[in-house]
Formats: structure tokens, sequence, C-alpha cells
């Protein structure tokens, strides 16, 4: 009877800790060239959250209120994404939500590779109409998952940059938990907005 319950309860933390291998948080500092690696506040932060196969991406401000599961509720500039449906969807206001089928994107794996939050990271390259963008992924973390509409990695972004504009968003802080998120609900916006991107 001991040797049962015992067994019930090992099954029971390994079950839990199976589940909460995909979840993660990733903040990210947001700038232009040079890069600054460090953890001051002075550049803005988005966070990015992931969840098994969905993820949330927004940046916190302390005049919103949040209400969670994320997705819930209006919460400007943020993008959900879905891996396995590659559909996003993102707040126009709120009450519309704009919805878009998601492209795979044919990124040139590099092979150059360095560390960053303590994750060995491959660099990729893609040309997104006429911007070139260079990422920083790791296969540490679930795949697929990056800034807003950065997706289709074998793994997710913790670095990114524009190298038209220089802007960049560069991880400074890794976590491995996560707020619920749910898809955004609303009136959907019209078709004609799926050629913005």
């Amino acid at each position: 009877m001991v040797f049962r319950n015992i067994f019930f309860v090992l099954c029971l933390v390994f079950q839990i800790n199976a589940n909460s291998q995909n979840d993660f948080t990733i903040v990210y500092k947001f700038g232009q060239l040079p890069v600054d690696t460090s953890k001051n506040n002075s550049s803005p932060l988005l966070h990015l959250v992931i969840r098994d196969t969905v993820s949330f991406c927004y940046y916190p401000d302390s005049s919103i209120n949040y209400r969670t599961p994320l997705g819930i509720s209006y919460i400007p500039k943020s993008a959900y994404y879905n891996i396995k449906t590659r559909k996003s969807a993102t707040y126009l206001d709120a009450k519309r939500v704009y919805e878009m089928d998601e492209p795979e994107d044919k990124y040139v794996i590099t092979g150059e590779k360095k560390v960053i939050c303590g994750y060995e990271c491959v660099k990729a390259r893609i040309t997104m109409g006429k911007y070139k963008i260079a990422v920083w992924f790791t296969s540490d973390i679930p795949a697929g998952f990056g800034p807003f509409y950065i997706h289709s990695l074998p793994g997710s972004v913790l670095a990114s940059l524009n190298e038209n504009s220089g802007n960049y968003y560069y991880a400074i802080d890794v976590k491995a938990e996560a707020l619920e998120i749910v898809k955004p609900k609303g009136k959907k916006a019209p078709k004609i907005l799926t050629e913005i991107r």
C-alpha cells in the first residue's frame, strides 16, 4: 500500500514536471544599434510568453491592468501565435481582432554560434519584403517562437536584428515559467489588412 502511494505521488510529480517543460517567458530589450545587452531598463522591454504550442508577445506597461489569461482582454501592441495551426491574432482595439495565417518563412541557417542568456544560439538570416533580418535561435527552448512575426525556426529566437533599420530585440532574461494564454476574441477585422506584413 505504501509503495503504491509513493508510486502515485512520483507519477504525479513527473507529470507536472513534464507539462511545465514547454513553459517559458523571454524578456527582450528593444532598441537601435549598438546592441545593449545589460539588464538596465533604459530600453523598452518586450515579453514573449511561451506555453506549449502557443505564445503571446507584449510590451508590459504599468498603466495597464493586465488580466490573465493573456489574450482575454485588449493589450496594445501584442500578438498571439499558435504554432500548430500557424495562425496569429492581434487586438486592433478593445473590440476588434485581426487574424492571419502565418507563412512558413525560409531562413538560411549560417551555423555561426554565440551564447545568449546561457543558451547556445545559432544565427539565421531571412529577407522579409525589403527587410533583411538576422536572428539568433536556440533549440533548447520550444521550436518556432520569436518576437511578433518571427517564426518557423528549429528553436526559439533570443535575438533579432533588422539589418536595414538597426532595430533589435535581445533577450536579457529567460524564465522557465509562463502565464496562461488564450486566443484573443472579438469582432474579426477586414481581410484587407492581411497585406500589412
